[in-house]
């Protein structure tokens, strides 16, 4: 699990129009996550915990990335990730 690699899939997300409301679903602190947070905190390597929820959250990220990708979707619509989110958490992995 590398940290670098969840900040690499946030910088992309972000610039397709992925949200914090969107990261939110996906985080195991739900409402009080933020894309800006989760990013500082991987960032930092005196507090970062590799493994674990930090991984399931990265695994999540990828499979966003992956089904916007695959499904050919160009819209920066908020809804579009949060609904992508959904069924990484769903159908993918759980929190």
């Amino acid at each position: 699990m590398d940290p670098q690699e969840t900040i690499r899939l946030l910088d992309e997300l972000v610039t397709l129009g992925f949200s914090n409301e969107a990261f939110q679903v996906l985080h195991h602190f739900g409402d009080e996550a933020t894309i800006h947070a989760h990013r500082a905190y991987c960032e930092s390597p005196d507090t970062f915990r590799a493994g674990g929820n930090n991984e399931l959250v990265q695994e999540r990220l990828r499979m966003v990335l992956a089904a916007y990708r695959a499904g050919g979707f160009k819209s920066r619509n908020p809804g579009v990730f949060v609904a992508l989110a959904e069924a990484a958490v769903r159908d993918g992995v759980p929190r």
